[in-house]
């Protein structure tokens, strides 16, 4: 491992059968970057996500984290790690309420079908104390929120996103992987939603890697972009760049 990087990902391959849907990844992040990863759908972006977050596990290279060869743990060791994501799909539990479900990010070694239960006999404040934390989250993500209590099923997408991305904060993430975070929003709704996440990083430096499809969300908040095409990478440098290149025309053109 190259120690200057923070994240390194070495020759990375994920099979599923006979099919490749990552193969000889290689990728270099440094601390504290705010990386844009892009590609056409079934590109493999959300394929690599899951590798490093430990929810795959990969058929062949490796994955360095922080000095430490993370190759192949698994989730809650990568989340011990301070390797946090959110979803495609915002993941909530709709019978706990907003405070819940943020603390819920606390305590990633509870298996997910006794969580309800914990939470709902509050045998879970016996072993965690109320985190400070959530408060801090809470004014800045959520402020015009004022009943905590409310069932998070009746609220709108963003502020379901901005739940679970208090959920991925509250552990204090050193490196936070963003699946399209965006998905199912306005433009105006995705674009103030990126520029809070981009404000706390400021408070709190962390690295990030950011999924979308968005292409202006990568363009204003990304210092790097990635680009991944049929499991492989096409292009990596800034968007600027990036966006000229052939190769990532002709993966969203096609070929003239």
């Amino acid at each position: 491992m190259t120690e200057n990087y923070y994240l390194q990902v070495n020759d990375l391959n994920k099979n599923f059968g006979g099919i490749s849907a990552l193969s000889g990844i290689n990728i270099e992040i440094n601390n504290n970057d705010f990386i844009g990863l892009i590609g056409p759908n079934g590109s493999g972006k959300t394929t690599l996500i899951n590798l490093i977050s430990g929810i795959y596990q990969a058929s062949k290279g490796n994955i360095c984290f922080d000095g430490e060869n993370i190759t192949n743990y698994n989730s809650i060791k990568m989340h011990q790690l301070g390797i946090c994501r959110t979803f495609q799909n915002t993941r909530l539990i709709n019978d706990i309420n907003l405070i819940e479900n943020i603390q819920l990010g606390i305590i990633s070694s509870i298996k997910k079908k006794l969580t309800s239960q914990f939470f709902r006999g509050r045998l879970l404040y016996e072993k965690i104390k109320y985190n400070k934390k959530t408060d801090e989250l809470i004014n800045i993500f959520l402020p015009h929120i004022k009943n905590l209590d409310v069932e998070v099923s009746s609220l709108s997408n963003i502020d379901k996103k901005r739940i679970e991305i208090c959920r991925a904060m509250i552990g204090k993430p050193k490196l936070l992987l963003l699946d399209e975070p965006s998905a199912g929003m306005t433009i105006d709704e995705g674009e103030t939603l990126i520029k809070e996440i981009n404000n706390y990083k400021k408070l709190n430096p962390m690295t990030i890697i950011l999924v979308e499809h968005e292409m202006h969300l990568i363009k204003k908040f990304t210092n790097r972009t990635i680009v991944l095409n049929y499991g492989k990478k096409i292009a990596d440098g800034s968007y600027e760049v990036v966006s000229k290149n052939e190769a990532v025309i002709e993966a969203y053109l096609g070929k003239s």
